[in-house]
C-alpha cells in the first residue's frame, strides 16, 4: 500500500470516529509517516501515526495500535493547550517534525493550520534545531537519573535503554532528519556517514554495550 493510501484511510477513521469524540479539537500525521513521500511504499510492518487533539478539559487518553481497513494505525491524543505556542512545538523534536509540512487532518478551529504555517517557517532555523537538540540531551539525562539500585533489573534496565537510544536522536535532530525509533541506529549511522563522520557510530554502539555484539548473537537474543 502506498503512503498516501494508507493516509487516505487514516483520514477516513479521523471524519468518520474521532471527530464524535467528545472534546475533539483536530488531528494531525505523525511520526515517521510524515518524512516519507506519498507514492512510497509503506512497510506491512510499519504503523501510520495519527495524534488526535482534545481541549484542555478532556483527559488525555492514547487509544493505541488497531487495525483500521487493513491498516495499522497507532493513534495517540495531545491537549490543545500544548499547541497553542509555535515556540513550544518547535522546541519539542517529537512534535516539530509533524509540522514541517501540510499534514493537518482534520482542523476545526483553524489553530493547527496557523500553527503549521509558523513552525513549517522557523523549523530548519539555527536556535529551534539547537533548542530541539537540547531537549533531547535533556531527556537523555532524565531518564538515565529515573533507575535506582534497589529497583528490580528489569526496571533498572528498561530507562537506561531508552535513554541511550535517544543519543541518535541528538544527531538525527541536528542534521534534521526523522528522529525514528525502530531504524534510529542505521539512521544515524547514514547521516554520519553523509558528513564523513562515520568513526562516530562505534561509540554510539559502546554505550549500548553491543559493539562487538555479532549479528548471530544479536538473533539469539531476538529470539
Amino acid at each position: 500500500m502506498l503512503v498516501k493510501e494508507a493516509k487516505a484511510v487514516a483520514r477516513r477513521w479521523v471524519l468518520e470516529e474521532a471527530t464524535k469524540l467528545t472534546g475533539f479539537g483536530g488531528a494531525f500525521y505523525h511520526g515517521s509517516t510524515n518524512w516519507l513521500p506519498d507514492d512510497a511504499d509503506l512497510p506491512a510492518s510499519s504503523d501510520l501515526d495519527v495524534m488526535v487533539v482534545f481541549t484542555e478539559a478532556v483527559p488525555v487518553i492514547k487509544l493505541g495500535k488497531f487495525v483500521y481497513q487493513e491498516v495499522l494505525l497507532e493513534v495517540s491524543s495531545l491537549p490543545s493547550g500544548q499547541l497553542q505556542s509555535p515556540d513550544f512545538v518547535l522546541g519539542q523534536s517529537h512534535l516539530a517534525g509533524s509540522f514541517r509540512l501540510p499534514g493537518i487532518i482534520a482542523d476545526p478551529s483553524g489553530q493547527l493550520a496557523r500553527l503549521q504555517v509558523a513552525v513549517s517557517r522557523d523549523y530548519a532555523k539555527r536556535r529551534w534545531v539547537i533548542a530541539r537538540c537540547e531537549q533531547v540531551r535533556d531527556k537523555i539525562v532524565r531518564g538515565l537519573r529515573v533507575a535506582r539500585e534497589a529497583d528490580p533489573f528489569h526496571d533498572q534496565v528498561t530507562p537506561w535503554l531508552f535513554a541511550t537510544g535517544l543519543t541518535t536522536h541528538v544527531l538525527l535532530v541536528a542534521g534534521m532528519e526523522n528522529p525514528t525509533v525502530r531504524r534510529r541506529y542505521l539512521a544515524a549511522r547514514e547521516l554520519l556517514a553523509d558528513y564523513g563522520r562515520s568513526d562516530f557510530y562505534a561509540p554510539l554502539l559502546e554505550l549500548l554495550g553491543c559493539a562487538e555484539m555479532s549479528q548471530g548473537r544479536a538473533m539469539q537474543h531476538l529470539d
